[in-house]
């Protein structure tokens, strides 16, 4: 029943992430060629993160009251619903309706994201959670690179109606694959602590991660590295336009797709080391350690020239990012459901909020300097951080 719930959980996520980047796509391209407005396109953009924040704010109290998988699956079902009123609403009101899609769509991706991980513990058993995240983020970052390519390749060939059509396809497949699924520790036992924690949930995970520094330390590095995120993110097409005019999406694509082949690989390689027999490093500092190799390799890829260089240091970056996106969720997975739910919810609040702040503060940035001088400006506030704590480790263990 576990290694089944873990296929189940894999695959669904796997279709519905690449879902999610297939209308991502699909949907920024699809506004700016009616509008031709990068204004629209923004603002589109701006609901979309939007839905994400309000679901940060209001996941954990859904998920204390609506738990298993249909808590899940309405998600899904949701998505397949908004993508629907795209095929039968009149073009000519058609751009009020698609700010409202994009606000439910961020606002769906977000509490599935949410809902997924802080239920794993109850889904899979303990020995078994970290093979399941590796699964979950090598499987996401497939899904991210094979969504973005396949609705640039489909919109190309065969128009935007047969993209969205998929995309409903796609969620509803995804939510057909979680009816299966079954708890390893009963609901009833999680109803339970739920409701006794419900009130001052985030009164309650203040005071814990006072208790739990290297949660906050954690927490606060994941949240400069979504801030660094957004400069590589915005500067890879500037990047790609620089090293070859001619083949700007070719180079991107390479980018990408090697960066998806590292995460994949950093996902497995943290399995096999913080596995039950061959615990070589504690999480917390894996986790330091992958956030440090994803940064670093940034900086570096953005002063490549050769496409040859370029797939090296994007596949270094892929391997931290799947090492510290497996190490962190993880570690939280650890804690009780008191603590767990509410800091996915933090989590996913900081991550949008860093994410949208950061795109806003880079995008002048590219203005004024190089693509390299940027990324290594941003990508310094993590490696920054990291050295902290290393430094502030090490005079702990002297005075000792």
């Amino acid at each position: 029943m576990i290694r089944r719930n873990i296929y189940l959980i894999v695959f669904a996520r796997g279709i519905s992430d690449f879902g999610s980047f297939l209308n991502m796509i699909a949907l920024s391209t699809y506004i700016y060629m009616i509008f031709h407005s990068t204004f629209m396109l923004s603002v589109f953009l701006a609901s979309r993160v939007s839905g994400g924040i309000i679901a940060s704010i209001i996941g954990t109290k859904y998920f204390r009251r609506f738990y298993g998988r249909y808590s899940l699956i309405i998600f899904d079902l949701l998505r397949a619903v908004l993508l629907t009123f795209i095929l039968i609403t009149p073009e000519n009101i058609q751009y009020y309706v698609l700010l409202f899609i994009g606000f439910g769509i961020g606002f769906s991706n977000s509490m599935f994201s949410i809902g997924i991980n802080s239920q794993i513990p109850y889904l899979v058993k303990s020995k078994h959670m970290i093979t399941a995240n590796s699964w979950l983020a090598s499987i996401s970052a497939t899904s991210s690179v094979i969504g973005s390519l396949a609705s640039g390749l489909i919109v190309a060939n065969y128009g935007y109606k047969l993209v969205f059509v998929i995309n409903i396809i796609t969620y509803l497949i995804a939510a057909t694959m979680l009816l299966p699924l079954k708890f390893v520790i009963p609901i009833n036992d999680q109803t339970n602590q739920s409701k006794t924690n419900d009130s001052g949930t985030f009164k309650f995970l203040k005071n814990s991660l006072k208790n739990h520094k290297i949660l906050t330390v954690m927490l606060v590095v994941s949240l400069t590295d979504t801030l660094a995120s957004a400069a590589h993110n915005v500067g890879f097409p500037i990047l790609s336009e620089l090293i070859t005019p001619n083949a700007t999406s070719k180079t991107m694509g390479i980018i990408l797709a090697t960066w998806a082949i590292g995460k994949f690989t950093g996902a497995k390689i943290t399995n096999t080391l913080l596995s039950n027999n061959q615990r070589f490093l504690n999480i917390e500092r894996l986790f330091l350690i992958g956030v440090f190799l994803m940064s670093s390799s940034f900086i570096i890829l953005f002063s490549q020239t050769k496409i040859s260089f370029l797939i090296i240091f994007a596949i270094l970056a892929g391997i931290g990012d799947g090492i510290a996106e497996v190490s962190l969720i993880s570690r939280v997975q650890i804690e009780p459901s008191n603590i767990r739910l509410p800091f996915f919810s933090l989590l996913t609040l900081m991550q949008m909020t860093g994410f949208g702040i950061g795109m806003l503060l880079v995008a002048p940035f590219f203005g004024w300097f190089s693509p390299s001088f940027v990324v290594l400006l941003f990508h310094s506030i993590p490696l920054l951080m990291i050295t902290i704590v290393f430094a502030s480790c090490k005079i702990r263990c002297d005075k000792k």
